[in-house]
């Protein structure tokens, strides 16, 4: 993993109860560049090497690119296409951004894919017109660094209709496997909101397929989003086995906690010794 010893990733859903999508002057205070300027100290703060984020919209993860300047990389497309004409026509067109940290890193690839999520006929049917803006299209984005011999794979899934969630989460474990066969030296990092946890079966399935691929849970069993009653995570990091977890923890105090309603989750990885 290039020259770096320790490698420190994260996962952090970066939604403010809407803060985020709108420009409010407060006292010559706008929130959302606020927000913007909290998540880059974060990110300089942990010192983050790669940090899957969700719910960035196109202004906001322009902004936070400009914050990083030129020691950070933000890859990432959006739900509904790129371009600011599109932001105002459709606020909600987010990212799930993966933000790189440079070091010794000249470039990575990145694409960003649908995943399966758009509203039936039978879902207006069974739950309201409604359903469609409650099923936005939901993305993947990953980012393939040579440099480091990595692939991070960074995801939103649904918080609704569990059905479609579970369809999107075996999409997720078959595009892994597509990506492992592609580039079987490289180690493996999967990020994101799932809006799952243990409790659920299909959350479970998709973790025994993903112990299948060779990558593990970080075990975390608090709760990551701050409305949830249950401490139960529904944010994860996945790790293959060609890395090593030194420490992890959820940052649930600090000022990131008034730029979102989730706690992101942080952890500390290292290349096993071949």
């Amino acid at each position: 993993m290039s020259k770096l010893k320790v490698y420190n990733v994260a996962t952090i859903n970066v939604k403010t109860q809407g803060e985020n999508f709108i420009r409010i002057i407060r006292k010559k205070f706008v929130i959302g560049e606020r927000n913007v300027k909290i998540l880059a100290d974060f990110i300089r703060e942990n010192e983050l090497h790669s940090i899957g984020t969700q719910e960035l919209t196109y202004k906001h993860q322009n902004a936070l690119a400009q914050e990083l300047g030129t020691n950070y990389i933000v890859s990432g497309g959006y739900r509904f296409g790129n371009g600011p004409i599109l932001e105002r026509i459709i606020p909600c067109n987010e990212s799930n951004a993966i933000v790189t940290c440079v070091e010794d890193v000249n470039d990575v690839s990145n694409k960003t894919i649908h995943l399966p999520s758009f509203p039936t006929r039978s879902d207006i049917a069974l739950n309201g017109v409604n359903t469609i803006t409650k099923l936005q299209p939901r993305i993947l984005t990953y980012v393939i660094d040579d440099e480091k011999h990595l692939i991070h794979i960074n995801t939103h899934l649904h918080d609704s209709f569990p059905e479609k969630r579970e369809k999107q989460e075996q999409f997720i474990a078959s595009y892994a496997q597509i990506l492992k066969i592609a580039y079987p030296e490289y180690d493996m990092i999967i990020t994101g909101d799932f809006n799952d946890d243990l409790t659920k079966l299909s959350f479970q399935k998709f973790v025994d397929e993903m112990q299948k691929l060779g990558l593990e849970r970080i075990p975390v069993v608090q709760r990551t989003y701050s409305k949830q009653a249950d401490s139960v995570a529904i944010d994860h990091i996945f790790i293959s086995k060609g890395l090593s977890l030194e420490d992890f923890k959820v940052c649930d105090t600090g000022d990131i906690t008034l730029t979102t309603d989730h706690y992101p989750v942080i952890a500390q990885v290292k290349r096993k010794k071949l």
